[in-house]
């Protein structure tokens, strides 16, 4: 199995892994804490995202808040203030200003403070005997003074609903609660189970009474002290009790509306109720009857008048004529102040004024019925996408997608909040994204170094670090399997080892053949990236175009055998060498087909080349000597890298092992080094070469004997030796001019 299929299978495997589990949290609900509030937190940002230019509520204002502010406190007294102006401002509110309905985001637990109860004490006195006109004085006076009962009065029959809290104590109970709203059966049987109060604390019984309407304030505050939803319905001693905003509501809709829970079936068979409707209104709820508040700014964001205003008849009547006014405290010292998405410090009114402010104009958020199905199947949509990006555990692709994707996935879930105002939570996904980015990156980091390791034990020792870095990025591609391909093979063999080996001793020969095969191997390897094959004595085998394949391979090898003989010129300065002693470097190269693996036997195996290529770079080592030449290669290397350097025509040969003949050359330098005069004499050794193979043998003498005396050197000396040979004595018919040559 190739290292890339293993790595697919891994990812793979942690990718279903990781998305089973997750898809099982959701299915189960076992959604840990973090992702929820993970999910609290996106959820905030996309109303703060959203909010209405200026915090001022799309459509028209429906919903006013009379503000028990500061102002008002201090023109008028501390809190609470006396019933009788309680009830003016009733008066006032309704009557004056004409508002729809007027909700209190305020309690009445306790009895007015008036001298009625002592003026009631000292009547209980009187002896029936007494004068009845001081009765009748003081019965009047009592009922002047009885301000409840004013404020009873005043309540009746008008459009109000008062305010009211539970808690979780059943010790704490006071004031007395209005008539339930449904048995909780009902809800039961709706798949809705409303959230518990024990204890409450509610309004006098005569305000209750005379009102009919009331509904709880409490808001539903997330694990991170934020509110962000109501609890519509909230259940104590199996009866369901409506909020406030509710309350609100079901006197709007008239007393005849129709109250409907609302349906849905998920694509598992399973029933769920999403929302509440109430005549004209339709309220998404939660499994919990809980309702997100529609927010539209922080503090003030919606219409407000200050409660002294109406009593002093100041109030603008545009802002309360024939709207939902909701009397509650914003002064800072009364303490009811919530933290929202939108502000850390709302006044709670606030938050049932916003709430009915979206339900009379349509914008209430919700958790459709298909958000658990839209999870699970964004869970499993990413699981695919990362699967498929992850496959070969490439890290630069790997980000590309998962960034890809978890942008994708906050698109979408903004798109439905943006668009229809829709809660599609991507905690979930995103943190999926995240394990498996984390994860998988691990993962291929491990497998990773795992390969490279293996790839540095296969390799390092042939292949220059470079190469194997390059290698690392796709292991896939690289085996020690033995394969065909198309490269530059190298011998360099020492001259002179002999002498050296008779003159030295061994330490001293060994550490002189250690200095010089690795200034040879350094030139090899790290300045033009060869792969060593193997060293033969005194001799350097290395070869271009694998393990990586590389189309100037010929090239390469060329101008790595040039430099390797500048860097053994300049070595050799600091040599040590015995007395009548010479070093050089005879280089041969061959370009062509050759098998190239890793190949032995049982007890050893090298990563080599083999093939008639090799052989015939070797026979090209060789003959360096016959032609005084530094390098000698083969016409195909030539052929392959025709420019950059300044190229020799040596023969035409038939090496032994080769019927074919081959033309043998001598890269000189680089054609940037190259002089004016030394291109002049090639190009005169060329031309005599052809007069030669023309049998036109005085001509080539003549042209090298005087090359010879311009630039002594063997080469010249041959070649002028063979033209006086067979200007002596010609050759035979059908001669080709190709020289032969019976040993290695």
């Amino acid at each position: 199995m190739t290292p890339k299929r293993v790595a697919s299978l891994l990812s793979a495997a942690a990718t279903l892994c990781v998305t089973l589990l997750l898809s099982w949290g959701v299915h189960t609900g076992q959604t840990p804490e973090l992702l929820r509030r993970l999910d609290l937190w996106i959820y905030d940002s996309w109303v703060r995202a959203t909010l209405p230019p200026q915090g001022s509520p799309q459509g028209s204002p429906q919903v006013t808040v009379l503000e028990l502010d500061e102002a008002s406190l201090e023109k008028f007294g501390q809190w609470p203030w006396p019933r009788d102006r309680v009830a003016e401002v009733v008066r006032q509110v309704l009557d004056t200003y004409q508002a729809r309905v007027l909700a209190f985001d305020i309690v009445f637990a306790e009895p007015d403070r008036s001298d009625a109860a002592a003026i009631r004490e000292r009547l209980d006195k009187v002896p029936p005997s007494a004068d009845p006109q001081l009765r009748r004085e003081l019965e009047a006076l009592l009922q002047s003074l009885d301000r409840d009962t004013a404020l009873a009065k005043m309540l009746e029959g008008r459009p109000v609903v008062l305010g009211y809290y539970f808690n979780n104590d059943a010790t704490l109970r006071t004031g007395a609660l209005p008539e339930p709203w449904l048995p909780a059966d009902m809800a039961a049987e709706m798949q809705v189970k409303p959230l518990a109060g024990a204890g409450y604390g509610a309004n006098l019984e005569a305000l209750v009474q005379a009102t009919g309407r009331a509904g709880h304030f409490n808001p539903h505050v997330d694990p991170d002290g934020v509110a962000r939803s109501i609890p519509l319905l909230t259940e104590h001693e199996g009866m369901l009790y409506p909020s406030l905003s509710l309350s609100v509501l079901t006197l709007l809709a008239g007393d005849k509306a129709v109250v409907d829970f609302g349906r849905a079936t998920t694509p598992d068979g399973r029933d769920f109720t999403e929302s509440l409707t109430v005549g004209p209104y339709k309220l998404p709820i939660d499994e919990k009857a809980r309702a997100l508040v529609p927010f539209f700014g922080g503090r003030g964001s919606l219409p407000a008048v200050p409660v002294a205003a109406v009593l002093e008849g100041k109030a603008d009547p545009a802002l309360l004529k024939g709207r939902v006014v909701l009397f509650g405290p914003t002064a800072p010292g009364l303490k009811d102040s919530r933290a929202t998405p939108v502000d850390r410090n709302q006044p709670g009114v606030e938050l049932h004024a916003s709430y009915l402010q979206g339900a009379l104009t349509g914008q209430l958020p919700s958790r459709p019925y298909y958000t658990e199905p839209a999870v699970l199947t964004t869970v499993w949509v990413v699981g695919l996408i990362m699967l498929l990006g992850a496959r070969g555990l490439r890290l630069a692709l790997f980000s590309f997608v998962s960034v890809t994707t978890a942008a994708g996935v906050l698109v979408v879930g903004y798109g439905m909040w943006a668009q229809h105002r829709a809660v599609l939570p991507v905690a979930l996904p995103l943190t999926q994204i995240a394990v498996l980015f984390m994860g998988l990156n691990l993962l291929g980091y491990l497998f990773e170094t795992r390969t490279s390791n293996a790839m540095n034990k296969l390799f390092g020792q042939y292949v220059p670090p470079e190469l194997v870095g390059e290698m690392n990025q796709d292991p896939a591609r690289y085996t020690m399997s033995a394969r065909a391909t198309e490269l530059t093979v190298m011998f360099a063999d020492v001259r002179g080892f002999t002498t050296l080996s008779e003159k030295m001793e061994p330490a001293a020969l060994g550490e002189l053949m250690n200095t010089l095969l690795t200034e040879l191997s350094r030139v090899i390897r790290a300045d033009h990236l060869g792969t060593i094959d193997k060293y033969i004595g005194d001799c350097v085998m290395a070869f271009w175009g694998a393990p990586i394949d590389r189309p100037d391979h010929a090239a390469a090898a060329t101008a790595a055998a040039l430099d390797m003989q500048k860097a053994l010129t300049a070595l050799l300065p600091s040599l040590t060498v015995p007395e009548g002693a010479h070093i050089a470097v005879g280089i041969g190269l061959n370009t062509g087909k050759a098998v190239v693996g890793n190949m032995g036997s049982a007890y050893r195996m090298a990563y080599t080349v083999l093939g008639d290529t090799v052989n015939t770079a070797s026979r090209l080592e060789g003959l360096t000597k016959a032609y005084g030449a530094a390098i000698v290669v083969g016409e195909s290397v030539r052929a392959a890298a025709p420019d950059g350097f300044l190229w020799c025509e040596l023969d035409w040969v038939r090496v032994k092992g080769r019927d074919r003949p081959l033309a043998i050359h001598e890269p000189l330098c680089r054609l940037s080094e190259a002089d004016a005069a030394w291109r002049d004499q090639i190009a005169r050794h060329e031309q005599a070469l052809v007069d030669y193979r023309g049998r036109r043998f005085e001509q080539a003498l003549r042209t090298w004997s005087e090359l010879q005396a311009e630039r002594p050197g063997k080469l010249f000396e041959l070649w002028a030796e063979r033209a006086q040979t067979y200007l002596a004595s010609p050759p035979a018919e059908g001669w080709d001019g190709v020289y032969t040559f019976e040993t290695k």
